[in-house]
């Protein structure tokens, strides 16, 4: 297993060897260990002395010259030394997912247009010019703010180590969404079917296994990386309720219900991960249509595992998530529905909810919204597992 990486700023175990004899005076010992500077770079430093104390002592005092407790004081330090040490911290204390979305808006967009200005020419004007050059040339309202809030991470992480005295992004305005909203995409029952018969007729899609894995989103509202995250144990294709657990918490799952408490993901260093939902609002029960529960239960091994991935990649493991998008990308086009994306399921089954008279409640609770509303801006708390919203669902199927 490859050793951790070192975090910047710091450095590794120091390892002492005896360069002389026992019997030989005086004796010469060395002291050696690896460090990694503010500017990202690995290196390996030495120093000799005659006992091994005081090579210690001797290497231990190079590296403070060379690794400061701190990045050097004052503003005239360069906006990427600063960006450096944020995005290790990011490493350390977040998924890998929020991590290598910061490293991409960082690496991507910030460090080309203010890499090498100094903290004390980022200013409110000079940054706000920056986004609005990023806007000219294409970028869209919901990645400017993600470069938004690379740089104001980025400066508070300044403000906090005392080289800033205020955060200049919280002098700026906001970023408003780019002239009116698009539509929601969603199919109507007669689009729906007609899609899912195109799909069924499709041969590749039947050997990538995307006819059950799509049917289930349009099935719950489920998110993607959610859907590839299920396990047999996740699902109830019994008839009466049980009880669900993992590390954080215990839920009752009633008859035909799915519990959706984790997600797939790749991250960049670990390939495929498991990890548990975003955020607490993203875990939850859902009861599932009746054609689903039907579909489980033809699809489901006779014996399986609980913690076997219902949608699995060839070898029986994870499948990953790029290659599975990459599929639907493949088969939208052969079956003449270009535009569809594994979205789409989701919004449909809102888009079906509301016309079917359910609340903002209630939508809400199926899709596990922390906004429920989303367009109304209203905070409502998660309901609970819904048959009414399930029958409406597959009322849509049934079309």
């Amino acid at each position: 297993m490859p050793r951790p990486p070192l975090r910047i700023g710091t450095y590794g175990e120091i390892n002492t060897t005896r360069l002389t004899p026992g019997d030989v005076t005086p004796a010469k010992w060395r002291a050696d260990c690896r460090y990694r500077d503010y500017a990202g770079k690995v290196g390996r430093l030495e120093r000799r002395a005659t006992t091994e104390a005081k090579a210690k002592a001797a290497l231990k005092a190079a590296l403070a010259e060379i690794l400061n407790e701190d990045l050097p004081a004052g503003a005239d330090t360069k906006f990427r030394a600063v960006a450096a040490v944020w995005l290790d911290r990011i490493r350390t204390e977040h998924v890998g997912t929020t991590y290598d979305r910061y490293k991409g808006r960082l690496e991507g967009h910030v460090l080309p247009a203010i890499g090498d200005l100094y903290l004390r020419e980022c200013t409110p004007g000079r940054l706000g010019r920056v986004l609005s050059a990023m806007k000219a040339n294409g970028l869209s309202a919901p990645t400017r703010r993600g470069v938004r809030t690379v740089l104001s991470g980025v400066l508070q992480e300044a403000v906090d180590r005392g080289l800033l005295g205020r955060n200049p992004v919280r002098d700026m305005g906001q970023i408003k969404d780019d002239g009116r909203k698009k539509a929601v995409a969603a199919y109507d029952d007669k689009q729906l079917v007609d899609f899912l018969a195109r799909l069924d007729g499709d041969r590749y899609s039947a050997r990538a296994d995307l006819r059950d894995l799509i049917r289930l989103l349009f099935g719950t509202g489920a998110r993607f990386g959610e859907a590839l995250a299920l396990q047999w144990g996740d699902v109830n294709l019994g008839s009466d309720a049980i009880r669900m657990r993992d590390s954080e918490e215990e839920v009752v799952v009633p008859a035909g219900g799915v519990w959706f408490h984790a997600n797939l993901v790749s991250v960049t260093g670990k390939g495929v991960v498991r990890h548990e939902g975003k955020t607490a609002t993203s875990r939850g029960v859902v009861v599932m249509p009746e054609f689903l529960v039907d579909l489980l239960r033809a699809r489901k091994p006779d014996q399986v595992f609980p913690g076997t991935a219902i949608f699995p990649s060839a070898l029986g493991g994870w499948r990953t998530p790029s290659n599975v998008q990459r599929a639907v990308r493949r088969m939208r086009i052969r079956i003449g529905y270009p535009r569809f994306t594994t979205h789409l399921g989701r919004k449909t089954v809102a888009t079906a909810l509301d016309r079917g008279g359910h609340s903002a409640r209630e939508i809400a609770g199926i899709l596990r919204h922390a906004n429920p509303s989303m367009t109304q801006n209203i905070y409502m708390a998660k309901g609970e597992p819904n048959r009414r919203a399930a029958a409406t669902i597959h009322r849509l199927h049934s079309a």
